[in-house]
Parts: C-alpha cells; sequence; structure tokens
C-alpha cells in the first residue's frame, strides 16, 4: 500500500521511517517498545490513506462535475449521473471517500450511458434527412448507389459507437445528395431553356448555320 500511496503524490518517508524504527524494535525482540511502534505506523497509515482517498475522491468529483456540465449543454439526458453524483458529494462530506470512488464509478457509466444516447439520436436524426434526400433525387432518376453506401457506412459506425466518424459521414452524404439534386435541377432549367430555344426557332421558319451551330453548343454543354 505505501508504494501506492507513494505513486499517488503523497510523502511516505514518516511512514517509512516508522516501519524501519519497527523493524529494529522486532530485531531487538522489544516487545513492548513494537507494540508501541506498530500502534502509531497504524495511526500514520490510516490518516495518510484518507489524506489520499479525499485528494483522489475531490479530483474525481471535479471529472465528473465538468463531464455532466459538458454533456448538458449537448442537450444530453444526465439526470442519473446528476442524481449520484451528488450522493457522491454527501457522501464525501461524511468523509466516506471510498464510497465517493464507488458512487462516482457508477455516475461515470451513466454519463456514458447519456453520450451515446445523445449522439446515437443525433446520428439517426441525420440518417433519416439523408434517406428522405436521397428519396427525393432517386425519384428522379438519379443514380444514388454511393450516397446509399455513404449512409450505409455511418449506421455502422454508430453501431461501433464511433459516433465523431458517423456524423462526418453522415454529413458528408447528406452534402453530396443535396448538391447532385442541384445539378439535377440546374441541368434540367438549363435543358428546358434550351428546349424553348428550339422550339421558338422552329417557330420563326429555317434556321440559319450560325444559329443553328449556337444551339448545337449549348446543348453539348448539358
Amino acid at each position: 500500500d505505501v508504494p501506492i500511496l507513494k505513486e499517488g503524490g503523497m510523502n511516505t518517508q514518516p511512514l517509512e521511517k516508522l516501519i524501519q524504527a519497527l523493524e529494529e524494535t522486532i530485531e531487538r525482540r522489544d516487545v513492548e517498545e513494537a507494540k508501541v511502534s506498530l500502534l502509531e505506523l497504524e495511526e500514520s497509515f490510516v490518516a495518510l490513506n484518507n489524506k489520499f482517498f479525499a485528494q483522489r475522491a475531490t479530483s474525481e468529483l471535479e471529472d465528473v462535475a465538468l463531464t455532466i456540465r459538458d454533456l448538458k449543454r449537448l442537450g444530453a439526458e444526465v439526470t442519473k449521473a446528476e442524481t449520484l453524483y451528488d450522493k457522491a458529494r454527501a457522501e464525501a462530506g461524511k468523509g466516506n471517500y471510498a464510497a465517493v470512488l464507488d458512487i462516482l464509478t457508477a455516475a461515470r457509466d451513466e454519463a456514458m450511458s447519456a453520450r451515446e444516447a445523445y449522439y446515437s439520436k443525433r446520428v439517426n436524426r441525420r440518417v433519416l434527412e439523408a434517406r428522405k434526400a436521397l428519396s427525393s433525387i432517386a425519384s428522379k432518376g438519379v443514380d444514388t448507389k454511393q450516397y446509399t453506401t455513404q449512409i450505409k457506412r455511418a449506421t455502422e459506425l454508430a453501431k461501433d459507437k464511433r459516433f465523431k466518424d458517423a456524423l462526418e459521414t453522415v454529413d458528408q452524404a447528406i452534402e453530396a445528395i443535396q448538391k447532385a439534386g442541384e445539378l439535377y435541377r440546374s441541368c434540367t432549367e438549363k435543358m428546358g431553356a434550351l428546349k424553348n430555344k428550339i422550339r421558338a426557332a422552329k417557330e420563326m421558319g429555317p434556321v440559319y448555320v450560325d444559329d443553328a451551330l449556337g444551339l448545337g453548343k449549348e446543348a453539348g454543354t448539358y
């Protein structure tokens, strides 16, 4: 336990000296002095151990509070995590630091679940938007295979809890679908305009060569 306290940044030199003193009294077979040394060692160890857990509990309380705060800002449901956090604070006030750490472990688990639920819903909403946009351009005859693959990939990433990658993928799909839709509309409008020009030219009678060439070049851009 002493090495753990030392690694935790605690000053263990007084404990180490007491351990050494105890070992020396045992070597001298001084039972009474050994009892005194052992009692002093136990008291010092308990005090330092409590200090260690108090500092650790304080630090972890702050970490969990920040996690909950950030999740609330996102709009995640953190009621369960907050309830556990409040319970941990109450135990800290009583000095029950071991209990504090156990409760905070549960609070972290709840916060993680809240985070996953939030991002899962967010990805699902975007996937629905992507599918709706996809259906719109598919009904016009646009090839949607590429975008379907992207949307499928986003759902797979979400299942693996890679929410950031999932959101990036579905957002890219939506952007690409929107561009495809805009391109289709633009081409449709231009083709419509070209047909109107050709119709107007026919109504005017024989089309001159230069005009015909101009319309051909214009048609070739679509």
